[in-house]
């Protein structure tokens, strides 16, 4: 009930169904990828409710077999 609740009335799921997220990591280069961790920075921008807001946030990604 409360995650009906959140979706109605909050997210107004039925106007808005999907969000979006668009993001580009900053400085990666698929050659540079390997078995060891490196850390990189994504920037991107999210929409939800059809407004939109930018996001700045640290990983870390590593190449798996």
């Amino acid at each position: 009930m409360m995650q009906e609740h959140f979706n109605n009335n909050y997210m107004e799921s039925n106007r808005f169904p999907t969000a979006i997220f668009k993001e580009k990591i900053a400085k990666f280069d698929l050659k540079n990828i390997n078995t060891t961790v490196g850390e990189y920075q994504i920037n991107g921008k999210i929409t939800i409710r059809g407004r939109t807001k930018r996001l700045f946030f640290n990983s870390t990604l590593k190449r798996v077999d």
